[in-house]
Parts: C-alpha cells; sequence; structure tokens
C-alpha cells in the first residue's frame, strides 16, 4: 500500500502519460468509495459456485490460485461479487502484508 500512496507503484505510468503527482489530492477514502464492505462469515466448501479469495490467498501482492474455497450462499454471492474498479484491501495477516 505504501507504494500505492506515495506514488512509486504508478511512476511508469505517470511518466508515460506525462502526469505529475503533484496533481495529486489528498482527499478520505469515503469521499473517493461508493461503499465499504467488511466482508462474510459464511461457511464455505472445497467445492461449489464462486471461488472466494481470502487472506490467505493474499500473498507478495499477488492472489495465490492455490487452496481456494468456494461459496453457496447467493445472497453473499450476489453482494460480495467483485467488480470492474473494485479495489481489495486485506485487513488481517501479519503487519507486512497487510493492505
Amino acid at each position: 500500500m505504501n507504494k500505492t500512496f506515495t506514488g512509486e507503484l504508478t511512476e511508469k505510468w505517470r511518466a508515460i502519460n506525462n502526469i505529475s503527482i503533484s496533481l495529486w489530492k489528498h482527499k478520505p477514502l469515503i469521499d473517493v468509495c461508493s461503499g465499504l464492505k467488511y466482508g462474510t462469515s459464511s461457511k464455505f466448501v472445497k467445492q461449489g459456485k464462486i471461488a472466494v479469495v481470502r487472506m490467505g490467498n493474499l500473498q507478495h501482492g499477488e492472489i495465490e490460485w492455490n487452496d481456494l474455497v468456494y461459496s453457496n450462499n447467493e445472497a453473499d454471492n450476489e453482494k460480495y461479487k467483485l467488480k470492474d474498479g473494485d479495489v481489495l484491501f486485506n485487513r488481517t495477516n501479519s503487519p507486512e502484508l497487510v493492505g
């Protein structure tokens, strides 16, 4: 997350697109989000309809696609379905992996 907020993550993209970090504005997260969801505590199964990305699947800034679990809970599947533009935050883990 540090690379995201310091501009290091987008440095090459900004150089290619001639965008200065000085144009960035600091805003509270709530001002740029359409909604915040905590997640679900539903039980998951080894095979099912929708794959669930858990905290353990987030390693070194990447999604590890092994050891997935699945949800058959229709209400949760609709409520927590990822859409284009969604951002995931890992809120639980060791300090170096939270973010």
